[in-house]
């Protein structure tokens, strides 16, 4: 048994001293790995954001000012008086940041790897971004300010025309002129993917981007002013002083059975009809186009549809 004992000790020996060592190099490889691993974070982080082209960073600049606002007036948010104000503001902000990390994650996977369908969508995604940020200003309005500041607005207008543009304008109403008008609006919405979809037809990638971060910067704009100054149009404002009846759309006498009157109807449901109206982003994305395109533009009538579709006040629309 003594032979036995004597080697199990010396298999002990030998165990013991090997796992000690093995022991002492692994601890310090972690410890050095963690510095790696951090670098290796970082740098993915970087090559992300360098990925981002002009448009992703006007993007980003938007929500992460709407977010800290969000963070800041949280209690003026929808659902604050129903569930904690925090929890809503963590919500909202967390919805924000969200589609941050999407569109960050788009422009990095595209350049990274190479595929038709993730160059499309890189391109066409600021369509629906834009959709995004109108819909979502339906319940941002009142994020700073509870109220409605259209009496500044329409008190500016009666003193610069003696009248209320609005109401005035109501004597020319006419089926056809309605048509016209309103279509002529509606036309904004056409244009964006129409220009765009030439551009993007031609090769012409400069021009494409140009023309889509200038409209998010028009936008930025518009939206941060609508949050700061909430207007709700005088569709809205000026009802008790209207005569003429819109038939549940925004113009006078808009004829229901017609293509523009389903079109005008259906969009003004979840959108005018809710209120929230502010500076001309349509006018001003038009002008923007012009600058970068050249192209000829119906930024006028824009104006002239948004006064006769009572959607905007004159300071609003030139």
């Amino acid at each position: 048994m003594k032979p036995t004992d004597d080697r199990r000790s010396s298999e002990t020996a030998l165990v013991l001293p090997w796992r000690g060592e093995v022991t002492v190099p692994c601890g310090r490889a972690l410890k050095a790995a963690r510095p790696l691993g951090r670098a290796a974070t970082a740098s993915r982080w970087r090559e992300a954001l360098d990925a981002c082209g002009a448009f992703e960073w006007v993007a980003l600049a938007y929500l992460g000012l709407t977010g800290a606002l969000i963070l800041v007036f949280r209690h003026n948010l929808p659902g604050a008086q129903v569930h904690s104000s925090v929890i809503a503001g963590l919500i909202w902000f967390a919805g924000q940041a969200g589609v941050a990390t999407l569109i960050v994650a788009l422009s990095w996977t595209t350049q990274r790897r190479s595929s038709a369908v993730l160059r499309f969508v890189r391109h066409w995604y600021p369509q629906a971004f834009f959709l995004f940020c109108f819909e979502e200003l339906h319940y941002l309005v009142h994020l700073v300010f509870p109220g409605w500041f259209d009496r500044w607005l329409i008190g500016f207008d009666h003193s610069l025309a003696g009248v209320h543009p609005t109401v005035w304008l109501e004597q020319f109403a006419r089926p056809a002129l309605n048509d016209f008008m309103q279509m002529a609006y509606l036309s904004y919405f056409f244009y964006l993917p129409i220009l765009a979809g030439i551009l993007y037809a031609r090769g012409e990638v400069r021009a494409f981007w140009a023309v889509m971060t200038s409209s998010m910067a028009a936008y930025t704009i518009g939206y941060l002013i609508s949050i700061f100054f909430p207007v709700e149009s005088p569709y809205h404002s000026l009802a008790a002083l209207q005569r003429v009846e819109s038939d549940a759309s925004t113009a006078p006498r808009f004829p229901r059975r017609t293509f523009p009157g389903r079109l005008w109807r259906c969009w003004g449901r979840g959108g005018i009809g809710a209120g929230c109206s502010g500076p001309s982003f349509r006018f001003s994305c038009a002008c923007s186009w012009r600058r970068c395109t050249g192209a000829i533009t119906t930024s006028p009538m824009f104006s002239r549809g948004l006064s006769w579709g009572r959607l905007a006040s004159a300071w609003a629309t030139g």
